[in-house]
């Protein structure tokens, strides 16, 4: 201190107690710490769950709370955060992410007004003048991830600039941040190490250099699910435990937080946070609420509001934080799901505020606009997809057809095995990424395999397999319902001859058609009989898909109707009896020579009861007959 500007050393020291006694009330370890910027955090979100952040790091905030959860961003995102904490102190952040196929890049900068001073002199009178002090701080940040133990394990590092600027004298810090986050199923865990001091801060006019507050911190974190809501996103409750702890070996103490989050619907969450540690930290709790805001034409951004609110109890008073946060491309476009009634009141305003000619000039140029921001959606997604499918070394293909997307998966199993092989997650994880992009859009799912084997065994293997993947993709969080009718072809719809291996391992595959957001889904051809059973005068059987063309005829001595489905299956024989107008019995059965199944009606006289299709229903009433047999199908 023998160079700051004051009448006086002690003028100078005596200005440094009331600095440090009024804006830095919350550094536990006074005199030893530069940069306060760092110790006060201006994260609304975070600070409402107790800064217990360091295994939830899953937005912008990593920069601040582990940089090793830069590694698993994977949307542009923009935030923005303030807060006046005591008296005229106040603190801001601006934070950036850009995710690109080589890693995650991250900026953050913040800036921290310690408010006016006042100076005292030698006879502790004030001195005239103002005074301040002030922070600033601008971090670069990188994460990406690779898979562990068929989980995500996502990194980074950050190297950020500290510039002190106290009375008239100025400082600047280097220092450096490394983390890791390693995702499970409902669990995750991360590790730390901040501000380590690359340069330590020495004010201009003298006195020692400071460290930054180098910091070692630990996380735990639980994520339960709580269902879903109105549009099918996921809702979860998560809770966290941090604990940190100092690297200067003067100070033994450990510090715990604690803290909460949850969604109460898709776009309403509370938070609440604790701070166990037995410390003079002026904020011990914390409280607060989340707004998600979908506006998908900015950008398809869902627009975060976070407030929170901390009591500073040496103060009488506390403080409130509010974070406005961007998250690009994640948004619903809420646009094409627009209520009807909506559409038909904003309609009704219309016809009377325009003629009916104008009327109809705006609707058209309304749903032309429409039509070409869906599209323009429709096909960013698809190059997200084929982006994702080109590192699966061809074992997903994606392809438009038509208005929906296909995906091709083709994973290796073990021979008469349907349990998904680990080698293959990497490929499943990918395969979930891609469903992930149309979380509002229906999909129909196909299992097939190739020619070695019998054609009942290759549908019940199809089958099988088929499971196994919806499984799989059910358990990272695809809902069940998404996927529709699902059918196992076997053999029977192959690609390309199976003549060579590569032929038929790209005829092994399980095929998912992704319907676009205002597609209704068709029924797919099915594969096999599923049931039979009477009803009053009707026999219904049911298939595991649309009923499939047969051809019929009409056969004597004894009387029988045969009714014959080419490239269908069904597991077993069976008989019902029936007794019913004049159909007595129906036999059915699976004939692997030419892969169809017959349906026999023993009949009573030479008729041909009436057939009608209903979907995935075939029904026979017996009491009704068509003049002669023939060919018949379904619709």
């Amino acid at each position: 201190m023998n160079h700051i500007p004051f009448p006086s050393r002690r003028a100078g020291i005596a200005t440094l107690i009331v600095l440090a006694t009024a804006a830095l009330v919350q550094a536990q370890v006074a005199g030893q710490y530069a940069a306060p910027i760092l110790r006060v955090s201006p994260y609304a979100r975070q600070v409402a769950m107790g800064e217990a952040f360091t295994a939830l790091a899953n937005d912008l905030s990593v920069m601040r709370y582990n940089v090793g959860g830069l590694g698993s961003l994977s949307n542009k995102s923009l935030s923005l955060h303030f807060h006046q904490w005591i008296d005229d102190t106040y603190q801001g952040a601006f934070e950036g992410a850009l995710p690109t196929r080589y890693g995650t890049f991250g900026l953050s900068f913040g800036y921290f007004n310690e408010g006016d001073i006042i100076a005292l002199g030698d006879d502790f009178s004030p001195l005239v003048g103002d005074f301040s002090s002030s922070d600033l701080m601008l971090s670069l940040g990188y994460g990406n991830y690779v898979y562990l133990l068929n989980h995500r394990l996502s990194f980074g590092a950050a190297l950020k600039g500290i510039r002190q600027d106290l009375i008239s004298s100025a400082g600047t810090a280097l220092g450096v941040d490394v983390g890791a986050l390693y995702w499970l199923e409902n669990f995750s865990v991360g590790a730390t190490l901040q501000n380590f001091t690359v340069k330590k801060l020495q004010l201009t006019g003298g006195g020692s250099a400071s460290l930054l507050p180098e910091t070692i911190r630990a996380g735990v974190a639980t994520h339960v699910p709580i269902g879903l809501g109105a549009t099918g996103r996921r809702m979860q409750w998560s809770v966290g435990l941090d604990a940190s702890k100092f690297l200067d070996q003067d100070d033994k103490d450990i510090r715990l937080q604690a803290g909460t989050e949850f969604f109460l619907s898709e776009v309403f969450a509370v938070r609440g946070g604790y701070k166990f540690h037995n410390l003079d930290d002026n904020s011990r709790w914390g409280a607060g609420f989340g707004l998600v805001i979908p506006m998908s034409w900015f950008g398809g951004s869902n627009t975060h509001f976070d407030y929170a609110y901390s009591p500073l109890e040496a103060f009488d008073s506390q403080a409130h934080r509010f974070s406005l946060s961007f998250n690009f491309g994640t948004a619903e476009p809420q646009g094409f799901l627009v209520d009807r009634g909506e559409i038909d009141r904003e309609l009704a305003e219309a016809r009377r505020a325009r003629q009916e000619a104008e009327e109809a000039r705006l609707a058209a140029k309304e749903a032309e606009e429409r039509v070409r921001d869906l599209e323009a959606l429709l096909a960013e997604r698809l190059r997200k997809a084929d982006s994702l499918a080109q590192l699966t070394e061809g074992r997903i293909t994606v392809e438009q057809k038509g208005r929906d997307v296909l995906m091709t998966l083709r994973i290796n199993f073990d021979f008469d095995k349907s349990d998904i092989r680990s080698d293959m997650y990497p490929t499943m994880y990918k395969a979930d990424e891609i469903l992930k992009l149309y979380p509002e859009s229906v999909v129909w799912i196909a299992g097939h395999t190739d020619s070695i084997g019998t054609d009942e065994y290759n549908i019940k293997l199809g089958d099988r397999r088929m499971n196994s993947v919806m499984k799989f993709l059910v358990n990272q969080g695809n809902s069940p319902s998404q996927f529709y009718n699902p059918v196992s072809y076997g053999e029977w719809k192959p690609l390309n001859d199976n003549s060579t291996e590569q032929n038929r391992f790209l005829n092994r595959r399980v095929e998912f058609l992704i319907y676009t957001i205002d597609h209704q889904p068709e029924l797919p051809e099915a594969s096999k009989i599923e049931q039979v059973h009477v009803l009053g005068d009707t026999v219904n059987v049911v298939y595991n898909g649309r009923v499939p063309g047969y051809t019929t005829d009409l056969l004597t001595d004894p009387t029988r109707l045969l009714i014959r489905f080419a490239k269908l299956y069904i597991a077993d024989p069976l008989t019902v009896e029936v007794n019913r107008g004049s159909v007595q019995r129906a036999r059915l059965g699976y004939h692997p020579e030419d892969a169809s199944t017959w349906i026999v009606l023993d009949m009573t006289e030479a008729v041909v009861p009436e057939m009608i299709t209903i979907g995935k229903m075939l029904k026979i009433v017996t009491t009704k007959f068509t003049s002669s047999a023939g060919r018949g199908g379904g619709r």
